[in-house]
């Protein structure tokens, strides 16, 4: 089966990711975020879906623009914190090292930024903004598609 109710390709999802991500940054909210980390961490496979295994014998210097895509994608600290959210996300697991998520809702002065809301929802993993998280994360995406 070739792609989801209309998503055909890659770019397809990336247009999907984009407008959940605006959504999101113009309204932090729970139905977005969980959105977003599925298709941030999914997306990588979309564009690179035979996965690591189809080149970990390979030199890098080997590697197509895909490959090399996916390779260093993963290695993105911020990156990592999305797959490992969305991992818990769909394989619950309360046990062991774990990362700390909490929910701030409200505008608090040193965390909030100019333009945010007197109620917004803030989302924090080990007391770092997850919104710094995501833009990182969706700007590696976004480059990569501007220059394909």
């Amino acid at each position: 089966m070739n792609g989801l109710f209309g998503l055909e390709n890659s770019n397809d999802l990336f247009e999907k990711a984009k407008k959940d991500y605006l959504s999101f940054c113009n309204d932090p909210n729970d139905n977005d975020l969980y959105t977003l980390l599925i298709l941030l961490n999914h997306l990588r496979d979309w564009i690179y879906p035979q996965g690591y295994k189809a080149y970990e014998k390979k030199k890098i210097s080997e590697y197509t623009k895909e490959q090399a895509f996916h390779s260093k994608l993963y290695q993105n600290e911020s990156y990592k914190i999305i797959n490992k959210l969305c991992n818990n996300f769909k394989h619950y697991n309360n046990l062991g090292k774990k990362q700390k998520t909490e929910i701030l809702d409200g505008f608090f002065a040193g965390f909030n930024r100019c333009g945010d809301s007197l109620g917004q929802r803030n989302y924090l993993v080990n007391d770092k903004d997850l919104r710094d998280v995501i833009h990182e994360v969706f700007h590696i995406y976004k480059n990569y598609f501007t220059k394909s």
